[in-house]
């Protein structure tokens, strides 16, 4: 479900912001949730909700919106902060605290759904890429470029269609990473590709010319899987 949240002083204006995503064509496939607040005092208490978006206003008594969002920072910084003001002077203050966007006031339909389409594209785009350190470096990895990943002595080894990388990871920290229905953990020691399998046999599944053991008890589970995928191919 996609997170929402609203931080606005003005109830008007909260109530209007509210009721113009609520009806934005992008979401009408989207399970969301919005969550309003009024202060961003409001705003930190809940900090456990986890939003995917917040659209906040810039001018608020107490504390505004920048040093808000520089303290929302320091617990989350995958939130996309959506700054919301009547002054285009506070543009750049933005950087910040990585703003994602602004929205000048008052806020047109039009823009609102611009922000949020884009949002959701490049939010996307992003879930298909993961990030790893190795040798000092961040590398980019597209999930279907993984072919499978083998943990060996507390060293996990991660082959893909162009090289393997060899690190410091658990396989359960890369399985959540990944997050995705076409990888299966078919041993303890193996995490695989589904729509990389090409072969099949009572204990073991060949990818790439390599066969991989299969736990006795993952095997039908695996077989349940390799369907599923294998009908969405189709």
């Amino acid at each position: 479900m996609l997170k929402i949240g609203i931080c606005e002083d003005n109830q008007e204006q909260l109530i209007d912001l509210k009721d113009k995503i609520t009806t934005l064509k992008s979401l009408e496939n989207i399970s969301f949730k919005i969550h309003c607040f009024s202060s961003g005092i409001e705003v930190i208490e809940k900090s456990d909700l986890k939003l995917d978006i917040l659209f906040m206003d810039i001018i608020m008594p107490g504390k505004d919106g920048f040093y808000t969002s520089k303290d929302i920072r320091e617990y989350d910084p995958n939130v996309e902060i959506i700054f919301t003001t009547a002054e285009p002077k506070y543009v750049f203050k933005g950087y910040e605290v990585n703003a994602y966007r602004y929205l000048i006031k008052p806020i047109s339909k039009i823009e609102l759904e611009r922000h949020i389409r884009s949002w959701i594209e490049d939010n996307n785009k992003r879930q298909e890429r993961i990030s790893l350190k190795f040798n000092s470096e961040v590398v980019f990895l597209n999930k279907t470029d993984i072919i499978y990943a083998e943990i060996n002595k507390k060293r996990l080894t991660i082959y893909t269609k162009k090289c393997s990388y060899e690190l410091e990871m658990t396989l359960k920290k890369l399985e959540d990473m990944i997050n995705s229905d076409k990888f299966f953990r078919c041993h303890h020691s193996y995490l695989i590709n589904l729509e990389e399998v090409d072969r099949l046999s009572k204990t073991s599944i060949g990818i790439c010319r390599k066969d991989i053991p299969v736990s006795r008890n993952r095997m039908s589970e695996l077989k349940k899987k390799l369907t599923i995928n294998l009908s969405k191919s189709i």
